[in-house]
């Protein structure tokens, strides 16, 4: 991906209309971290423009927002300038642990971007490494039940069509202004993803599956628990 490409990306995620992602999948999210008091330092890995900045730092002491993307930390930092939150690179998550872990990482429409079975092993791994024992890797995909429907703000996958792990997904987005912006997405099963979280240290603690009325969920929120130090 050219930087050219990478900074358009950036800027149509900002302006997404994450209507779908506030009120079933941001809201659960929170739900879960509002049950757990003992959650008070959070990484938000693959943050992009920080969308989630708005619900979890009023909610958390400490809130740190990782992507390796330089224009979503630059389009986060200046969207959330007065939220508290600190906005860097996961290469550089080692100075903000003090030797103190986060409780929970979160990761939202992360795994799906990832091509290989390889570096989804690596994330977990990745996030083993910044988690304490016990502590919460949540992520925030799309509904593997749920492929090929219009949501109207997004759709994911052709309806009918039977996807195998490492298959491409065409996913296509509208801004709140209705541009509609398509790229590709990587299928993943949920049994894929917790044979690499168990591989990591991890096991599948809960999944929350947001209710929506007359219809089927469009997301789903996967809770791993960490068991092991690797």
């Amino acid at each position: 991906m050219s930087k050219w490409e990478e900074k358009e990306l950036s800027e149509f995620f900002s302006q997404y209309n994450d209507i779908l992602e506030i009120k079933y999948g941001f809201t659960t999210i929170c739900d879960f971290i509002k049950q757990h008091n003992s959650i008070k330092k959070v990484l938000d890995l693959g943050c992009g423009s920080g969308a989630l900045t708005p619900f979890l730092a009023p909610i958390v002491p400490q809130m740190i927002g990782a992507d390796i993307s330089k224009y979503a930390i630059e389009l986060a930092r200046e969207i959330h300038k007065d939220s508290g939150v600190i906005f860097t690179y996961p290469t550089e998550l080692h100075h903000y642990t003090n030797d103190i872990p986060f409780d929970t990482v979160i990761s939202a429409f992360v795994l799906c971007t990832l091509k290989t079975e390889d570096s989804v092993r690596a994330i977990f791994r990745q996030v083993n490494s910044h988690v304490i024992k016990h502590g919460y890797y949540m992520t925030l995909d799309f509904n593997l039940d749920a492929i090929g429907i219009d949501f109207g703000p997004f759709k994911t996958g052709e309806a009918g069509k039977t996807y195998r792990d490492g298959n491409t997904l065409l996913t296509t987005l509208w801004t709140k202004t209705g541009k509609p912006f398509s790229f590709h997405d990587t299928y993943w099963s949920l049994e894929k993803r917790i044979a690499c979280a168990e591989e990591a240290g991890f096991s599948l603690y809960q999944k929350l599956i947001p209710h929506v009325p007359n219809f089927k969920p469009p997301f789903i929120i996967s809770v791993f628990k960490k068991e092991e130090e690797l």
